[in-house]
């Protein structure tokens, strides 16, 4: 896993970023990111979420959901 370090203003504490979760390659896709892929609104893909429909690869502690790229590229090709 590769990380960088990025001082925040008016801290002295350094906060670590993982590059893996940044574009383009490795990262997990956001509800607007998988949204404008499947040209849909964001609260629709939300819905369909909820109805069990594209369920996330997993979900971050906040409990937002995440789609692999893998996992976005099988939807797609299910929709198509």
């Amino acid at each position: 896993m590769i990380t960088t370090e990025h001082e925040r203003p008016g801290d002295d504490i350094r906060v670590r970023e993982d590059e893996s979760r940044m574009q383009p390659d490795g990262e997990y896709r956001t509800i607007a990111q998988f949204a404008y892929l499947l040209n849909c609104h964001p609260r629709t893909l939300q819905r369909w979420i909820r109805e069990g429909h594209y369920p996330p690869t997993m979900r971050t502690p906040g409990g937002h959901p995440r789609w692999s790229p893998a996992d976005i590229d099988y939807y797609l090709r299910l929709t198509a």
